[in-house]
């Protein structure tokens, strides 16, 4: 029970992730509910992105940067997934 209830927080993060880098630095333009769902999964995820600050973007093309840190998260969620508790 608590397996399949730490696997459901954590698809929900990955899914949270996912929201955040679509939404990006349009966050006020957002409805309700959807401007609260915001700002609970930035304050989830702000102190991990601060752990990964000294990361800095790749640079993949002519002024064109990509930001690894939400790569990098997303791979620690699936790996987390992916143990067996």
């Amino acid at each position: 029970m608590l397996k399949l209830f730490l696997e459901l927080v954590l698809i929900v993060l990955i899914l949270g992730l996912f929201f955040l880098q679509k939404v990006g630095t349009h966050s006020d333009l957002l409805k309700h509910p959807f401007d609260k769902i915001h700002v609970v999964l930035k304050s989830i995820f702000k102190p991990v992105t601060e752990l990964f600050k000294s990361f800095k973007p790749v640079e993949i093309g002519t002024g064109l940067s990509l930001d690894i840190v939400p790569f990098i998260i997303l791979g620690l969620l699936i790996l987390l997934l992916e143990v067996n508790f």
